[in-house]
């Protein structure tokens, strides 16, 4: 992990209508998306935490959403700022 990363197991995704028009090809898929994991929002528990992360602990729920892909993904790395605490 990159000091600033998060790795998150994910626990829920959603499902947003931009995912769906690209994975039905109705938004023609950009370049840098092409083969990756579609989602780009979702809720889990955190496994690992880079050096440079603070305030964010293993074992805590999180959510994201981020222009970036793979939500979809059983992991992801996210960076910090993208990050909220889910209460339990």
């Amino acid at each position: 992990l990159a000091p600033n990363e998060v790795l998150i197991r994910h626990t829920i995704i959603s499902i947003q209508p931009h995912d769906m028009h690209y994975a039905t090809g109705l938004y023609p898929a950009r370049e840098t998306m092409i083969g990756k994991i579609a989602g780009s929002s979702a809720c889990g528990v955190v496994e690992a935490v880079g050096s440079a992360v603070e305030g964010i602990a293993v074992g805590k729920r999180v959510a994201y959403a981020t222009v970036q892909s793979g939500a979809w993904a059983e992991y992801a790395i996210i960076p910090m700022e993208y990050l909220t605490a889910v209460p339990n």
